[in-house]
């Protein structure tokens, strides 16, 4: 078993000029280091791009791919996904962030319990990095369930784990497929169900990913 397998962040980005160098900052400042960053710019039409560049032009192990035309999230976020090499992929927006640890102890999780996928708890935080104590989706993301409750759950009550919170193994996607590239929303949710109807799903019940709640209610990377 490989314990120190690279590990690909794929990040989608869409006008984020305000919040990506924190996304981008919250990869390359991981304690685990053996990792690399694709970001998908998602046509932006703001100072994005830019930004970027700046960000990762000192950094072998960030890669920027620019689409020409603005896509849903599904078929950007895909495109990312498909572009990485590591033996793990994790999910990024360009509004949100990790604490410095989560890839090192979600991984250590993952190899120590022998799993193919995992989640984490989330801070709700604001335009300001903010923690907004009590939030609802403070109910939604952060359950400490088995995972045959949290099955249940996602059946009966709708989609209960944060997409930007998780990291598969690349074998997941080899059995179950990407998102459906079809989807404007609930893509994440589509793909649970395929993958809970043959796999055990696992939670970290740790507050290592921040989940931006934007001011401007906006949380598509899409126009």
């Amino acid at each position: 078993m490989n314990f120190n397998p690279l590990v690909s962040v794929a990040l989608l980005c869409y006008n984020h000029e305000k919040y990506i160098s924190m996304a981008i900052e919250s990869v390359l400042e991981q304690t685990y280091k053996n990792i690399e960053l694709i970001i998908v710019d998602n046509a932006s039409i703001d100072n994005s791009k830019n930004i970027i560049k700046t960000k990762i032009c000192n950094d072998n192990r960030a890669k920027l791919i620019e689409l020409s035309e603005n896509t849903f999230v599904s078929f950007g976020w895909n495109f990312a996904a498909k572009n990485c090499n590591g033996e793990y992929i994790v999910s990024l927006s360009g509004d949100d962030y990790f604490e410095k640890d989560k890839i090192e102890k979600q991984i250590n999780y993952m190899i120590k319990n022998e799993l193919t996928n995992s989640f984490t708890w989330v801070n709700c935080v604001d335009d300001n990095e903010k923690i907004i104590y009590n939030h609802h989706l403070d109910k939604t993301f952060n359950k400490n369930l088995s995972s045959f409750e949290l099955k249940k759950t996602l059946i009966t009550e709708g989609n209960t784990l944060c997409a930007t919170s998780f990291i598969f193994h690349k074998s997941i996607f080899e059995k179950y497929g990407y998102y459906d590239h079809r989807l404007l929303q609930s893509q994440d949710y589509d793909l649970w169900l395929r993958i809970i109807r043959h796999e055990e799903i696992y939670i970290l019940s740790q507050k290592l990913t921040n989940y931006r709640v934007r001011d401007d209610g906006n949380n598509l990377s899409i126009n």
